[in-house]
């Protein structure tokens, strides 16, 4: 726990100083040093960060104790310095989104809500004689799907609802600490939404803070405690999600359909559920693959990984449990029929596919519903809650056995996408 306060402090002492570094080539504050030409790429990356997202510029921010937290292990510097660095300008197939704008009105669901798409599309030709930013703010704000994530725009937009990136949290697979904390918040959020005096909100607070589900709770009442990005992991994963995209498309999607592209994508909703729940839930892919029909009916999602392991990245070597609610909630969301995800380490990628389980969907979506009501009526899930997030967790352990490993990516294949 001190080395981990340590380095946190380090990052938060170069934040404050402004000092960055891109793609894993850094000069560290232990004096470890690399070539002159990746330092020169670095300068040239850092030099070309206007306009990218507050999440990458954080993770580049953070990149520096990354470095130190892999204790100068030569072995994994090599391996990102051995990376072939790309632009975005290279892989015109790759569709970036940037903070305040939206991608190409060509993404859509898969089956999905198509709704959103054509609402964009007549909002922006209503709106020509306005400014073009004032266009792609009616844009984004009609469709939440083309914000980029990580902005402030979708920040605010996901807050205080429950996501598929908290679908495992919520049904107990991080533990049941994290499953009060996630449960709590929404209680909070929801309160807010309705009205709720902050004299109540404090009274709330205190009745949580001894202990909701019958223990006493040690942890903050607040929402200091992020358990998304709270160590270097999580800061990893920011770092290098987009390089895992580029490498996906290069070495795995355009070989099998060289049409297809690669969207970035924002937050999509789950549509129906307000008469049964008052707490949206909804969903943020990490990409969608467009024109691939052909070898993707019914299209393809797409969830990144970037496992960080102490210091020492490899690719997992099969798809989790805990990672199969967010997976089949995504395609819950968009209406789609396959997820792949891609597990990046510069060491080599591993792309898993995994089909849309309408069974397990709805068992997943009901548990989710019950979970989030409790936290709108501001009481506690109780034990049948218990018995049914029990339930989703082993079903989860059976679907995570059906996904199947389709791609290899060798190291020699993978890529460093540099931030323009």
């Amino acid at each position: 726990m001190a080395a981990r306060t340590s380095l946190a402090a380090k990052a938060a002492a170069w934040a404050a100083e402004g000092r960055t570094i891109t793609d894993g080539a850094a000069q560290s504050s232990s004096g470890h040093k690399h070539s002159d030409a990746s330092q020169s790429t670095a300068e040239k990356a850092t030099s070309t960060r206007s306009g990218t997202s507050a999440t990458l510029h954080l993770a580049r921010v953070n990149s520096e104790f990354i470095h130190e937290a892999m204790n100068g292990n030569r072995q994994r510097h090599e391996e990102l310095a051995r990376l072939a660095r790309v632009r975005p300008r290279d892989v015109p197939q790759l569709i970036l989104l940037r903070d305040g704008t939206s991608a190409s009105s060509s993404i859509g669901g898969g089956g999905g809500d198509g709704a959103a798409s054509s609402s964009s599309s007549s909002g922006s030709g209503s709106s020509s004689s306005s400014s073009s930013s004032s266009s792609s703010e009616t844009a984004t704000e009609l469709d939440p799907r083309r914000l980029a994530q990580g902005s402030d725009e979708w920040l605010r937009l996901r807050a205080g609802k429950l996501t598929a990136g908290r679908f495992a949290t919520a049904l107990g697979f991080q533990g049941r600490q994290r499953q009060e904390i996630l449960w709590r918040r929404l209680a909070i959020a929801s309160a807010q939404a309705n009205g709720q005096t902050q004299q109540q909100q404090q009274q709330q607070q205190q009745q949580q803070q001894q202990g909701s589900y019958g223990v006493h709770s040690m942890w903050p009442t607040d929402d200091s405690f992020d358990f998304d990005d709270d160590d270097v992991g999580g800061a990893w994963g920011h770092l290098h999600e987009r390089s895992a995209l580029a490498t996906y498309l290069t070495g795995f999607l355009l070989p099998r359909c060289p049409s297809a592209c690669l969207h970035e994508t924002g937050y999509w909703p789950l549509s129906g559920l307000k008469e049964r729940c008052s707490i949206e839930l909804g969903a943020s892919p990490d990409a969608l693959i467009e024109g691939a029909d052909g070898v993707y009916p019914g299209g393809v999602t797409l969830e990144v990984k970037c496992p960080f392991r102490q210091g020492a990245p490899r690719a997992q070597p099969t798809v989790f449990a805990r990672q199969v609610p967010q997976l089949q909630g995504a395609l819950l969301a968009t209406g789609r029929e396959t997820a792949h995800l891609v597990s990046w380490a510069p060491s080599g990628c591993a792309v898993f596919e995994l089909q849309r389980d309408a069974a397990y969907q709805q068992m997943l979506l009901e548990y989710l519903v019950a979970f989030a009501a409790c936290a709108s009526e501001q009481r506690p899930p109780g034990r049948a809650e218990a018995q049914h997030a029990s339930a989703v967790r082993a079903q989860s352990k059976l679907v995570a056995r059906r996904a199947i490993k389709v791609g290899d990516i060798a190291a020699s294949d993978c890529v460093a996408l540099l931030h323009e």
